[in-house]
């Protein structure tokens, strides 16, 4: 089985079949029988089934309980058979006029069966008396997919025969039906014999129920050999499948978006859970949360304090002392040394300040000659940015000379 058939066969195909037989008598009475057919899988069982049913009324009250479209089997009174003798490939016009040679294809429903050795049997009725019969089953609210004329459907029945020969026959009231290697051969007229009964799955089928047994399996089964010109029962075969179709895919979105519903009333409640619990945790930890923002605030307050003051840069307090002091002359001498000087603040500036990278340097020297030179020498220091002098003040040679440098660091 393709993908194309297991498609048509979950969506499109019915799951449930009626098969009714239809005997129509010479004084327009009628004898009935139906049998409703059910596919699980890959097995068909019978639903439920009634023979001896001598009204269509009375046949549409007890099908009327069957929810499933149904396969007609019509015999008997206006009905008329023929077998073509012959391979016939031509246009069902064309096939009755081998029957009525001025017949008119739009008044009769012609029916084809291509049976054994390629011989072509055809079957036909008004189409007057066939619609009035579908009109009944419509006015019910019953949906006709097919109409089979005659008795060429028992052929579906043949594997159930225990006969073992190439000739084999089923026999139904007055009429055996005979087949030949498998194949519709012929019917003929055998008063007095014994009806042909059949066990389908665990049950027996008396004759009266094989041929709506039968009509019910061609839906199932296929059954190319037949064909027919009725094109309104085409057209109520396809709307049948796409009516299953719809209800099959309504019902699986409907499935779906239960599933779907569900599936967030699941997760819905889940996290609704989740977030009470964390509303909850978040009461208790809330005390824990200000005092980390209290403690996180003073922590930012106090490395701004230590960015401001210059703390936070390496000490090269030893290094830069060490440096400026190595090459000062001996005429030189310090009386003040301040590394990174203290800076006034504002009122409003509680913080105490630093001026990186400075140096406020006093001293006196015996000539201003010595503390050019060692001005000089600072400069060229690869630390120092540049010096300054402040002020220099000495009132005679004889007198020691004071100064007050500024040296600006890199």
């Amino acid at each position: 089985m393709n993908l194309k058939e297991i498609w048509e066969k979950q969506f499109f195909k019915a799951t449930k079949i009626a098969g009714i037989d239809i005997q129509i008598n010479q004084d327009n009475t009628y004898c009935c029988a139906y049998v409703v057919l059910k596919r699980n899988g890959n097995k068909l069982s019978i639903v439920t089934s009634k023979d001896g049913i001598n009204s269509l009324e009375e046949l549409l009250k007890e099908i009327a309980k069957v929810n499933c479209p149904l396969v007609l089997s019509i015999n008997g009174k206006g009905i008329i058979y023929k077998n073509l003798n012959e391979k016939f490939n031509s246009t069902y016009q064309d096939a009755l006029q081998k029957v009525f040679p001025t017949g008119n294809e739009a008044e009769f429903h012609v029916q084809l069966f291509h049976g054994f050795s390629d011989n072509v049997f055809i079957a036909v009725i008004r189409k007057e008396i066939l619609n009035e019969i579908i009109s009944l089953f419509n006015a019910s609210k019953l949906s006709v997919i097919n109409v089979v004329l005659g008795m060429y459907t028992t052929e579906m029945l043949l594997p159930f025969l225990n006969e073992q020969s190439s000739l084999q026959k089923i026999k139904l009231n007055n009429t055996s039906i005979l087949f030949e290697d498998g194949r519709w051969k012929e019917i003929i007229e055998e008063p007095n014999e014994e009806q042909t009964k059949i066990n389908f799955g665990d049950e027996q089928i008396d004759s009266t129920l094989l041929l709506p047994l039968s009509a019910a399996m061609t839906y199932f089964i296929g059954f190319n050999q037949l064909s027919n010109n009725n094109n309104f029962l085409k057209q109520a075969k396809k709307e049948a499948e796409h009516k299953k179709a719809f209800v099959t895919f309504s019902r699986v979105l409907i499935g779906f978006l239960f599933l779907i519903s569900v599936s967030n009333a699941f997760f819905f409640n889940k996290y609704f859970q989740k977030k009470n619990r964390l509303d909850s945790e978040l009461l208790v930890f809330q005390g824990s949360l200000q005092n980390y923002d209290k403690l996180k605030k003073q922590l930012t307050d106090k490395k701004d304090f230590l960015d401001k003051s210059g703390l936070l840069v390496g000490s090269r307090t030893s290094y830069y002392t060490d440096r400026l002091l190595y090459d000062m002359p001996d005429e030189v001498q310090l009386t003040y040394f301040n590394m990174y000087p203290y800076t006034n603040t504002t009122e409003e500036d509680s913080v105490p300040k630093f001026e990186n990278k400075r140096l406020l340097i006093k001293g006196i020297c015996t000539k201003s000659i010595f503390l050019n030179e060692w001005m000089k020498l600072l400069k060229s220091k690869d630390f120092v940015q540049d010096v300054f002098l402040g002020n220099y003040n000495q009132e005679s040679k004889s007198v020691i000379g004071k100064f007050d440098l500024d040296v600006k660091l890199k």
